[in-house]
């Protein structure tokens, strides 16, 4: 039993019959001899007779199949490791030679035959392992097919010179091919050897023009044909002149293109059959036909041209010549102004139609003698380029366009300002019109024959200024002038104007601006100059001489009484004197009043106390704004400038602003800042201490109010409080004095802040309680 193994196992069956069900190891192809044994009850029977039998190796499934060279070929697949593979010849050629055994390794195997000629093959394969007695254990047989034939040449193409095609290609190396013509099998070229280059072979003669042949192409060798390799032919006709082009000169046409050096070209009439021009000869650079005659213009033809060399004749190619009207001719754009006058020559009687680049309009020249004039009365800007363009119509057909490009100069400027002999200030700004957005203006003194100021370029059409610094006191003759593209206008007319002190400049008063009685006014004038202010009605010097500053500011303080004025200003600067400056009215009113008490966002109650400072003689009035309107109250100011009022502030509640105003005849001042306060006009109550009791300390209070928290404090002095923190509830508030009253008569105050949002109050008004008696003093207390 050396060198066994289980196979696998089963179970006999009632008749005695057993077959195995479970393997336990596979059994690899070769030969192997098996008994068998069987157990019982535990009881294990002896081996039966050995039995001994061949596993095949598994046939093969595929090959694949290759071809290194063209008499070579390679097999190749997955096999049984260890087995050796054999590939017989079924049939085929019988040069061919099998391909060597081969063992398969790694589960592959590959092998070659290195004679297999050209054919097809029918082919078996198996793999087979040693039996171990020195013989083999095939696997069945695998059966395929294979062909291998001569390939078709490659490559194949073919010229033609001097109607004789030459052949090329790519073949079989030492192969012989062969062309010959598809219609009858005869040769149309010598057969050739391939080599390595390839293979080259001409046809033995010229082939006719325009002629086509279908021809076959196949590689031989030995016995071996290729399959044919087909070609259409096609021998072009002689050809006929090209790059045919035609030009007018002076209405003559002239033919020009290109041919085969050598011939010759010859252009006649489609109608006629007439020449149009001599024959031209056909160089390496082509070749030219002039018409022999003149053409009248509007004149279409039909010519034929042919090119011909001996017995060789082209195709005859149509070509279509007409003779157009040639364009006018623009003779002079003559400089007019903004519109210049064009001048020229055109075909006599021709209809003219003339447009210009900066309009779609179109315009008709009269030209029946030949020759034309026009001339746009609308101007072109003279910041561009302009082009005219021409056309004429004879018989309703246009010519090409004549063009040509003008410029015109600019427009005469147009000063506006300063108007004529008016005054004007040493630094001013000259104004005017009919500018051009890209041109340069000069302002010229006129009266000296020179520059104003500096050169500007305007930026915009129309309307420009130009502003001039420190000009001189004195008469000014100014002119303008713009230039664009190196092109100037004519001069402006002259603009006359006087540069002078001009008058000085209120700023404050503004006009019917209203000023406190002692006030600043101020204004501009000339650096360093003086500033004279009076009023009229009645007349009277307000201000004298008031010096103006360096940057031509001046102010000065005057004191008037409340009224309506009327001032006028005039300045001096060196030895010069302005003329009065317009009329400036405005009003003197009373300063707003000071408003000292209350102070700014205390608490007031239902009546408050208001009081402050003002104009003597002056009433105030005092209005307070509230969330229920306002309430207002006057009183006059004191000779001690001072004024007081006592002012019932209503049912508001919550912010309220208080703003005073002082008038007198019938003048108001301005209202003063608004001062804002907060009222709170709920009246708690005191309930206890009640009125003419006797009560000892420490004190207890009690009373009503709405929520929130109150304070206790003695009617003396609000800054001392008896009782803080008190809380105020719906049914009441009730405290305990923190330090004693003095034996006597008292009275206390009581505040709360209110949270109940129920109308918008924060705060109530101080509630004073009634008098009570005080009889004890508290221990430690001074009597």
């Amino acid at each position: 039993m050396e060198h066994s193994f289980k196979i696998g196992q089963g179970t006999a069956e009632s008749n005695g019959q057993w077959q195995v069900t479970a393997f336990t190891q596979d059994m690899p192809p070769g030969s192997f001899t098996i008994v068998a044994r069987q157990t019982l009850s535990g009881v294990t029977s002896d081996v039966s007779l050995p039995r001994s039998f061949k596993i095949r190796p598994p046939a093969l499934t595929s090959v694949s199949v290759t071809y290194p060279t063209l008499t070579t070929i390679e097999f190749s697949g997955a096999g049984f490791t260890g087995a050796t593979v054999e590939i017989t010849i079924v049939n085929g050629p019988e040069e061919a030679t099998p391909p060597p055994v081969v063992v398969v390794t790694a589960g592959s195997w590959r092998t070659t035959s290195q004679k297999w000629p050209f054919g097809v093959y029918n082919l078996k394969v198996v793999q087979k392992v040693s039996d171990n007695a020195g013989g083999w254990i095939p696997s069945h047989e695998y059966l395929f097919r294979t062909s291998s034939e001569l390939p078709a040449p490659t490559e194949v193409t073919h010229t033609v010179s001097n109607y004789t095609p030459t052949f090329t290609g790519k073949g079989f190396i030492n192969a012989s091919v062969e062309v010959t013509d598809k219609a009858d099998g005869s040769a149309v070229a010598p057969a050739t050897t391939v080599t390595a280059q390839g293979w080259l072979t001409r046809a033995t003669q010229a082939w006719a023009p325009g002629s086509t042949r279908t021809v076959k192409v196949v590689q031989k060798l030995g016995d071996a044909v290729s399959p044919a390799v087909e070609r259409i032919i096609n021998i072009d006709r002689f050809p006929a002149p090209t790059e045919l082009a035609c030009t007018v000169v002076d209405y003559t046409p002239v033919l020009t293109g290109k041919g085969v050096s050598g011939a010759t070209v010859h252009v006649t009439d489609k109608v006629t059959g007439a020449p149009i021009a001599p024959p031209a000869p056909v160089t390496a650079q082509g070749w030219s036909a002039r018409a022999s005659a003149v053409w009248e213009p509007n004149t279409t033809k039909v010519v034929l041209l042919v090119q011909k060399d001996g017995a060789l004749v082209s195709d005859p190619v149509e070509m279509t010549i007409t003779v157009p009207l040639l364009a006018p001719v623009i003779t002079d754009v003559e400089d007019d102004g903004l519109s210049p006058k064009i001048s020229g020559t055109c075909w006599p009687g021709a209809t003219l139609s003339l447009k210009y680049s900066d309009s779609a309009n179109e315009h008709r020249p009269v030209g029946t003698s030949g020759t034309w004039t026009f001339k746009r009365d609308a101007g072109f800007a003279p910041d561009r380029e302009h082009r005219v363009t021409v056309i004429q119509s004879v018989a309703g057909r246009p010519s090409p366009p004549a063009s040509q490009a003008f410029s015109v100069s600019p427009e005469q400027l147009v000063i506006t300002e300063p108007t004529e002999n008016t005054d004007t200030h040493y630094d001013m700004t000259v104004r005017g019109v009919n500018g051009y957005n890209g041109a340069t203006l000069q302002l010229r003194d006129a009266q000296f024959g020179r520059n104003l100021g500096e050169p500007k370029r305007l930026t915009n059409h129309n309307s420009w200024f130009v502003e001039l610094k420190k000009l001189e006191f004195r008469k000014y003759q100014i002119e303008a002038v713009q230039t664009i593209a190196g092109r100037p206008s004519l001069p402006s007319a002259v603009r006359s104007y006087f540069v002078v002190l001009v008058p000085p400049v209120i700023r404050v008063p503004a006009p019917n601006q209203s000023l406190a009685r002692t006030s600043t006014l101020s204004g501009t004038a000339e650096p360093f100059g003086q500033v004279t202010i009076w009023r009229e009605n009645p007349s009277e010097i307000l201000l004298d001489k008031v010096p103006v500053n360096f940057v031509g500011e001046w102010r000065a303080e005057v004191t008037l009484p409340v009224g309506n004025y009327t001032v006028k200003g005039r300045q001096f600067f060196e030895t010069h004197a302005s003329r009065e400056s317009p009329p400036r009215t405005y009003k003197v009113v009373p300063a707003a009043p000071v408003i000292e008490s209350p102070g700014r966002g205390v608490h007031i109650g239902r009546q408050v106390v208001v009081s402050g400072f003002g104009y003597p003689g002056d009433t105030v009035l005092v209005t307070l704004t509230g969330s229920r309107g306002t309430t207002r109250a006057s009183a006059p100011v004191l000779e001690d400038r001072t004024w007081s009022l006592t002012l019932e502030t209503g049912q508001s509640v919550g912010p309220a602003n208080l703003v005073a105003v002082a008038s007198r005849d019938d003048f108001d001042s301005a209202a003063s800042a608004a001062l804002p306060v907060v009222l709170g006009t709920y009246l708690p109550a005191i309930d206890e201490p009640a009125p003419g009791f006797r009560v000892e300390n420490p004190l207890r209070f009690v009373g009503k109010g709405r929520t929130g928290v109150g304070r206790v404090v003695p009617w003396f002095n609000p800054d001392t409080v008896l009782s803080a923190g008190i809380a105020v509830t719906a049914q009441g508030w009730s405290g305990e004095a923190t330090q004693p009253l003095l034996p006597g008569g008292q009275w206390c105050r009581f505040q709360q802040t209110i949270t109940d949002a129920a109308d918008g109050s924060t705060v109530s008004d101080w509630v004073e309680s009634e008098r009570f008696e005080i009889t004890s003093i508290a221990p430690g207390a001074r009597p």
